[in-house]
């Protein structure tokens, strides 16, 4: 019976303490393990926030971008209005009445002048009324004296023209009112008085004058230029 318990005695002795061992070494690497896979967890998460930061700064960028291309198309979009609402009034103020050769004739004068002031002026005898104090007056003299005196402003001198109002005097007399554009050193170089030119630029930085051109019918369907003359501007308040 000794012998028997004293058998017992020394298989627990070898085992438990094994066993003990085992169980702690088990427990350490499962508390481990768990660390370990937290760490990765962690990690990971960490990864993959710092993975989208990159996106998130360039999306906000993007947006930035698209901010200023949609500032511009606005911008872009206001000015072509801007010019169309012009084009609109202009048309609209054409004289329903003969409308046809009497804006062609006239038309015709002025972009001749804008493009070759030698040729406005050959524009401008061919479609001359008797009464226009240039009449029966040679190309050359017409020029000069066109070269000489503020009108200079007419020989390829100003840059652009609009139409401001066109007046019906009567069936057979119209007043075109335009606008002449080009730089303000531009119109004094041209013998232009400050009075002549108006005092406020456009956005473009352009100064302008205004014009009065008359035309007449002088035959059926057949419009001339009576004369033209440069108005004097008041001092904007």
């Amino acid at each position: 019976m000794n012998k028997i318990f004293f058998c017992f005695f020394l298989i627990a002795l070898i085992y438990v303490p094994a066993f003990s061992y085992n169980s702690l070494i088990l427990n350490m690497k499962t508390k481990n393990n768990n660390y370990y896979n937290k760490k990765i967890i962690n990690r990971r998460l960490i990864f993959n926030t710092a993975a989208y930061l990159p996106l998130l700064r360039l999306n906000k960028v993007n947006a930035e971008v698209d901010n200023k291309e949609l500032d511009k198309l606005k911008k872009e979009a206001e000015r072509i209005q801007e010019i169309f609402d012009i084009q609109k009034e202009q048309f609209n103020n054409l004289p329903s009445l003969k409308s046809d050769n009497l804006n062609n004739t006239f038309f015709d004068i002025i972009e001749t002048f804008k493009q070759d002031g030698r040729k406005g002026v050959v524009k401008l005898m061919d479609n001359m009324t008797p009464t226009n104090q240039l009449y029966g007056k040679t190309e050359k003299d017409i020029y000069n004296m066109l070269h000489d005196t503020k009108y200079n402003i007419l020989l390829n001198n100003f840059d652009s023209y609009s139409i401001v109002d066109i007046v019906k005097v009567d069936d057979k007399i119209y007043d075109y009112e335009i606008k002449l554009r080009a730089p303000y050193q531009k119109f004094l170089y041209s013998g232009l008085q400050f009075t002549d030119i108006s005092d406020k630029l456009d956005k473009n930085n352009m100064a302008y004058i205004l014009m009065r051109w008359t035309m007449i019918e002088t035959s059926k369907n057949n419009w001339e230029c009576d004369g033209c003359y440069v108005i004097t501007q008041p001092p904007s308040s």
